[in-house]
């Protein structure tokens, strides 16, 4: 571990800090140190090269976790942090995010410029207000009609039909900002 990396990781063990910065760090690898720090409230291991975090299994006071910018594929080390409320995702390999269905805390959620083709699991984030599913594989997305507090949604650079968006957003009664423009056209 480099000098900048131990001591974050130190400061926020002797200070109990509840939040840790590590983005930026050029890390591969979440350190191990890392999991014992169980009063994290949030964590930004944004800006990496990370493609595991099951590390961050044992986290599960997160609120926020900030996970941009890396080679992320598989979320199932998520699965039992379900107080999570706001989640940074965008950046990265994910096709999967049903690991996430029932975390009904969330209420902010980056997944932009991922290969996610099936959001079911979004149907059962029942607090959400902020969704970006910007640049995924998109092809239904009908079960975001069930989301009644969403205000903010961007669905651009999917290949949605105009319909299809048409048809979501119109039951969406709280949206106060969509954006939708559609890469292919049906």
């Amino acid at each position: 571990m480099t000098d900048e990396l131990c001591s974050r990781i130190e400061t926020t063990r002797k200070e109990r800090l509840s939040f840790l910065d590590l983005s930026g760090l050029q890390l591969s690898v979440i350190p191990e140190e890392v999991a014992s720090l169980t009063w994290l409230e949030a964590i930004s291991l944004s800006d990496n090269f990370i493609s595991h975090i099951s590390v961050l299994s044992s986290l599960t006071r997160l609120k926020k976790l900030a996970l941009s910018n890396n080679l992320i594929t598989d979320l199932s080390p998520l699965y039992a942090l379900t107080n999570i409320k706001f989640l940074f995702l965008g950046n990265n390999h994910i096709r999967d995010i049903s690991p996430l269905s029932g975390h009904s805390k969330l209420k902010k959620v980056l997944l932009p410029h991922n290969r996610i083709n099936d959001i079911n699991a979004v149907g059962t984030w029942t607090s959400l207000v902020y969704l970006d599913l910007a640049d995924n594989d998109l092809r239904d997305v009908s079960v975001l009609s069930g989301l009644d507090k969403i205000k903010w949604l961007d669905l651009s650079e999917n290949p949605l039909s105009r319909q299809e968006i048409q048809n979501t957003v119109d039951g969406l009664t709280s949206l106060a900002i969509f954006i939708g423009s559609s890469r292919h056209e049906r």
